[in-house]
């Protein structure tokens, strides 16, 4: 079981990177300065101005991703709240920050590097910005979790499934609910059941290539 997991997730690591068009920098230092040391006169230079550049654009998440990187690092966290909200106007959004909106699209499941981080307090009201605008579906996501976990335990399979079914419904999809779903069609029918789910699942990234189906032995 362990070992389709791991390749589902090297594989959706490797479709983020293939897919990106622009890939955020990885360095501690944060995007305004960057944008700072470029010494261009054309781009804007503050966190607010970098975001509402963002905005626009809606084609390529490394934009959003790069003045939310701003925001957090070089803004003022009592801004945090306004700003974060003002970012979800973008719909690329969901796909920077996967915590900003339910994920709907298979295609958007991806592994998204965490953005840079400068001082302990700064990513504590980051944290918690981000924490308190997704309260209740967290709520919701641990109530529906904690139904899967009992569910699995009494050997109740398709319960448990309708249970990640709804997991995906309510909250979004996610890494977590494909890899529990691999591990419980395994549970549920055996390897060739998951088998048949990791082909699928393989599918929604290759849609055009045979070369990825699973095979026994």
């Amino acid at each position: 079981m362990g070992w389709m997991s791991l390749r589902v997730r090297r594989i959706v690591r490797f479709n983020f990177k293939d897919r990106s068009t622009v890939s955020p920098k990885n360095t501690k230092t944060s995007a305004t300065r960057r944008v700072r040391n470029s010494h261009s006169t054309s781009k804007p230079t503050t966190p607010l101005n970098r975001l509402r550049g963002a905005i626009g654009d809606r084609k390529n998440w490394g934009s959003i991703y790069n003045a939310l990187d701003s925001v957090k690092n070089d803004g003022s966290s009592s801004n945090f709240d306004r700003l974060y909200q003002f970012s979800a106007m973008n719909p690329m959004a969901a796909i920077a920050i996967p915590a900003a909106k339910p994920i709907k699209k298979t295609a958007q499941i991806q592994s998204v590097p965490p953005l840079d981080t400068i001082g302990i307090y700064r990513e504590i009201a980051w944290v918690a910005t981000v924490l308190a605008k997704n309260s209740e579906l967290m709520a919701k996501f641990v109530k529906l979790r904690n139904e899967y976990v009992v569910t699995l335990s009494k050997g109740h399979y398709e319960a448990a499934e309708a249970c990640l079914d709804k997991i995906d419904k309510d909250c979004g999809l996610s890494l977590w609910t494909v890899e529990n779903k691999i591990s419980l069609a395994s549970l549920s029918g055996g390897f060739e059941r998951q088998k048949s789910y990791v082909n699928n699942i393989l599918s929604w990234f290759y849609p055009d290539s045979s070369d990825t189906q699973l095979r026994a032995g």
